[in-house]
């Protein structure tokens, strides 16, 4: 837990700026939802136990390897910068199953709840996620002793 504050405060002010000048830049009208700390707080903690679960069962060149496919996987074929439907429709499935969408729908509802709706469905999805990566971290590092 102390790991995922000490970069919660390392990443929290450049997200801040980030979304401001994002907004000053597409002039896009935040109304700051109170639900923004603990949402950006469940996909915070949803990334870390997802990637502690990958770190605890595999090798690490094979971690090294899956993880920059998800940085290109994300950047490329994620509907976080546009809308899901836009995909052939396997893949908009599996982006249904997959958090990441669910993370980019909790943070927009968040910060701008008159632009973007807020799915109770993404929470659910991130919860899971969380849930299930917390429990294989978990199985890896008592089994290991």
């Amino acid at each position: 837990m102390a790991d995922l504050t000490v970069w919660l405060a390392i990443v929290v002010p450049g997200v801040i700026l980030s979304v401001l000048v994002g907004a000053w830049r597409f002039g896009l009208d935040l109304q700051v939802s109170p639900l923004v700390v603990p949402a950006v707080l469940m996909v915070a903690l949803t990334a870390t136990c997802v990637g502690y679960a990958l770190a605890s069962i595999l090798p690490y060149m094979v971690t090294v390897i899956i993880t920059q496919a998800i940085v290109v996987f994300v950047f490329m074929f994620s509907p976080l910068t546009f809308l899901p439907d836009k995909l052939p429709g396997w893949l908009e499935v599996v982006h249904r199953i997959l958090p990441i969408q669910a993370m980019g729908e909790v943070t927009r509802g968040t910060l701008a709840p008159n632009e973007f709706g807020l799915p109770v469905g993404a929470f659910v999805t991130l919860a899971i996620w969380c849930l299930l990566g917390f429990g294989v971290t978990y199985v890896a590092m008592t089994r290991r002793g």
